[in-house]
């Protein structure tokens, strides 16, 4: 579901912008049953109409990247004709691989992703412009107690011997860091529950889908990620303003461990 709604996003923008843009699904690896084509169907419709720029939404780039590379390296699409731009989910350890035709597809490509004061906070820090010495949200992380701890364990929806499921020791939250887009799943959370006390608030009483909707559009609080806010009025009604979010490109150049 998220490449779905990245690609809902990145169509207003083209639009507003103007940029002749089209959009394909692939199929996953291991999903015959899902009536979406190959990578290698995906990527020659895309050759055929004369496209050099592509963007690839990732849901779980580990399973995904491959089949692409492979079908870019059999059309002849990872040759520096072709601009590769990558956002959603990309696990680093891709930038380390020894398969070639992997190298040979990221090498030059770029990644876009949301960037998180936390991931800058540093106590010894000097330079503000790129970093800072503390960071609210990694501080409350960090006093995480042993009884939040159990709390959040009870509340684990997979179940124990399923795979991905994790039992949280009592220091978790001072041994690890928060995930990618820890902070945005945060606000994204607090940004629920401030809606519906303004929409309660407006009613007077328990509020309607509708109602909560336009108390969540009307948020405005300092949140993990930084402002959250959203536009209110004619065309993206609704998204969050560009401001109050930090978004970076890298430009992708592979590397041997």
């Amino acid at each position: 579901d998220t490449n779905i709604q990245q690609r809902e996003v990145l169509s207003v923008v083209l639009d507003e912008q103007g940029i002749t843009w089209e959009a394909h699904g692939m199929l996953p690896p291991g999903k015959a049953d899902i009536p979406i084509r190959t990578a290698q169907a995906t990527l020659q419709s895309i050759k055929d109409r004369g496209f050099r720029t592509i963007v690839v939404s990732l849901e779980n780039s580990l399973i995904e990247l491959p089949p692409i590379a492979e079908a870019a390296d059999a059309l002849g699409m990872n040759n520096g004709d072709y601009f590769w731009l990558w956002n959603g989910n990309f696990d680093p350890s891709l930038l380390s691989t020894d398969v070639p035709v992997y190298r040979k597809l990221l090498h030059g490509s770029a990644l876009v992703l949301s960037l998180e004061r936390y991931w800058f906070a540093d106590p010894n820090n000097t330079d503000l412009f790129w970093g800072y010495k503390t960071d609210p949200f990694l501080e409350a992380w960090r006093t995480a107690s042993p009884e939040l701890v159990e709390l959040v364990n009870d509340a684990n929806p997979i179940a124990d011997g399923d795979d991905g499921f994790v039992s949280a020791g009592d220091d978790y939250f001072q041994v690890k860091n928060p995930g990618w887009g820890a902070g945005f799943l945060y606000d994204a959370i607090m940004t629920i529950g401030i809606g519906a006390c303004k929409a309660e608030r407006v009613n007077g009483t328990a509020t309607s889908g509708s109602a909560h909707l336009r108390g969540i559009r009307s948020v405005d609080f300092t949140g993990s990620s930084g402002q959250v806010k959203f536009i209110n009025g004619e065309g993206r009604s609704g998204a969050r303003t560009e401001s109050t979010a930090l978004f970076g490109v890298i430009n992708l150049l592979p590397y041997r461990s």
